[in-house]
């Protein structure tokens, strides 16, 4: 969790700020111009130790001070390296009252964990779920998304990735709520092929290069994600990010990933970093829709928004069929589908009614295909059957179904009914196309 706490005291020389950003912390001494970088805060062999580096940012005197891994109960300990601080900067009078005070704060922060907090029982916006991207990416929380090889994940990932870093509030497919930083984990690809497809996805978006620009920040792994805590959680605090991308975790597990214990080990190194993950996983041999995410059960346990893609491709063009198997904190939400078009120089997103891509119904239950065109306008039962490519029967059972999980709670929603009057398949209550997304359930079987 984020530490933002501050000394005020008037008659103190030496307050500071504090802040923690995944395992490392920083604390800013404002008066004497000094600040020191934590990490590997942990015990050994019954001693609560810190790795500590001081740094000074004056101007005549900037650069490094210091360096100790520190036993941080032993008053002895942290006198010696105060006066190792002292010989390298005479210009601060108390070392020691610096190193302890970032002693005692590390020592009570580990002993005190999350802050307990009063619950006032009310509904409130901080409640419902916030999107990056709406309605694949949620906020402060972890995303996975599932597909099998070759399917268009990673193009997908890179895609949600130069929304968020350049703030695109329009495009022909999705857009971002908020402009944030990005962080690309990559343990599948290199630098030279990620690049490569960066541009093109910024191509297909117009986004002019400029020097100045803050780009996605792209780090090569090999180290399992746990291993790398340290790291990653540095550079998230240098750059200030605001999405974290791994692909894929798998490798990023350091481990046999169907194992609970790898799992939840990984899945609890992320919630450290207290910031948006975005996760890329593959899929089992399992032909289950919903059941085929490869490895432990925990993995669906601790994400929050979990998508499965079912693609179609052809020569000159990819369809992503998105299917919403988990959503925390919101209804389910539905399906989708975005058409990934792709030249020499660019490559183009654009949404799609899930009937119109490559492979119509076979890429999606009939029982969805159903409600994407409903949401259109009444349908009747040939009409249904022949632009979702199945019988008229196959129909028939698919509304049955889906009336029965609304009734029973499976889906949330309005039923589908017949109108005696024109013989066409309706909801039962008026529904606005742009707030479909709220009722569309899809089919699990």
């Amino acid at each position: 969790m984020t530490i933002e706490r501050e000394i005020r005291e008037m008659d103190n020389p030496y307050q500071y700020n504090a802040n923690k950003k995944g395992t490392v912390y920083t604390f800013d001494f404002p008066i004497q111009q000094v600040r020191a970088e934590v990490d590997e805060l942990r015990i050994d062999s019954k001693v609560l130790k810190a790795e500590i580096k001081f740094t000074s940012y004056r101007e005549v005197s900037r650069g490094f001070l210091g360096y100790t891994d520190l036993n941080l109960k032993a008053s002895g300990s942290r006198k010696s390296f105060a006066n190792d601080l002292k010989e390298r900067d005479e210009t601060v009078a108390d070392w020691n009252q610096i190193v302890t005070s970032v002693s005692m704060y590390l020592i009570e922060d580990y002993k005190t964990g999350e802050e307990p907090v009063h619950l006032d029982g009310e509904v409130n916006q901080e409640n419902k779920m916030h999107w990056l991207v709406e309605p694949l990416l949620a906020r402060d929380t972890i995303n996975t998304i599932y597909a099998p090889g070759a399917s268009g994940k990673s193009w997908l990932a890179i895609y949600l990735a130069t929304l968020i870093q350049h703030g695109v509030m329009e495009s022909d497919a999705l857009h971002a709520n908020e402009k944030k930083n990005v962080m690309i984990l990559d343990w599948e690809t290199n630098e030279k092929e990620f690049a490569g497809r960066y541009a093109q996805v910024r191509k297909g978006l117009k986004l002019p290069y400029s020097p100045l620009e803050e780009n996605i920040v792209y780090k090569p792994m090999r180290a399992s994600f746990s291993a790398s805590i340290t790291q990653i959680s540095r550079v998230a605090m240098e750059k200030d990010i605001g999405l974290i991308i791994i692909d894929s975790i798998g490798a990023a597990s350091g481990g046999a990933s169907e194992e609970s214990q790898v799992t939840l080990e990984l899945f609890n190194r992320m919630k450290v970093l207290d910031t948006s993950i975005l996760a890329i996983d593959h899929t089992n041999k399992a032909n289950v829709p919903g059941k085929n995410l490869f490895g432990s059960e925990y993995k669906y346990n601790e994400t929050r928004v979990l998508w499965e893609i079912k693609p179609t491709q052809s020569l000159t063009y990819l369809d992503i069929v998105l299917h919403s198997r988990k959503s925390n904190n919101s209804q389910n939400l539905g399906s989708m589908a975005l058409r990934v078009d792709f030249s020499p120089e660019a490559v183009f997103f654009s949404r799609k009614n899930i009937s119109a891509t490559s492979g119509g119904a076979s890429q999606l239950s009939v029982s969805a295909g159903i409600t994407d065109k409903l949401r259109e306008r009444p349908h009747t039962i040939p009409e249904l059957a022949t632009t979702l490519v199945v019988s008229q029967q196959q129909v028939r059972n698919a509304i049955t179904d889906y009336n029965q999980d609304v009734e029973i709670g499976k889906k949330t929603g309005p039923k589908i009914i017949n109108d005696k009057t024109t013989h066409m398949y309706k909801f039962d209550v008026p529904v606005e196309q742009h707030t479909m997304e709220e009722y569309e359930a899809h089919d699990d079987a």
